[in-house]
């Protein structure tokens, strides 16, 4: 949880340029929210699968500014996400690695130009 509220606190700038872009599309094209705001998600991860398009033109200049804005943004999330991903991972084999005894044969792996010391770590 206190994972989620970290996210949230940080990317909250981000995620409202998200919500008041999917609440813009839904007045104007009289969408519900949850039907623009797929449309938002959809766009801004770049995956368009083309689905829905706006239909009136003051909407479709509006995108020319808002998504490659949007992407930016979106782009900014995966990659903060992806960053916990990995650190995560990188943390618990840390731990592992950490909290598992030294053997002989772990020693012996360690000197790879066998001349009795350890020369990789």
């Amino acid at each position: 949880l206190t994972h989620i509220a970290k996210f949230l606190r940080q990317f909250w700038p981000a995620m409202l340029t998200l919500f008041l872009g999917a609440l813009a599309i839904a007045w104007r094209e009289g969408w519900s929210v949850w039907t623009a705001l797929y449309f938002c998600v959809v766009t801004t991860t770049t995956i368009g699968y083309g689905d829905l398009t706006p239909e009136r033109s003051s909407l479709k200049w509006a995108m020319v500014v808002y998504i490659p804005l949007a992407v930016g943004i979106m782009g900014h999330i995966m990659g903060a996400i992806a960053d916990f991903v990995i650190e995560q991972r990188r943390k618990a084999h840390q731990r592992m690695l950490w909290c598992r005894d030294l053997t002989l044969n772990d020693l012996k792996a360690m000197d790879g130009d066998n001349n009795g010391a350890v020369s990789e770590l």
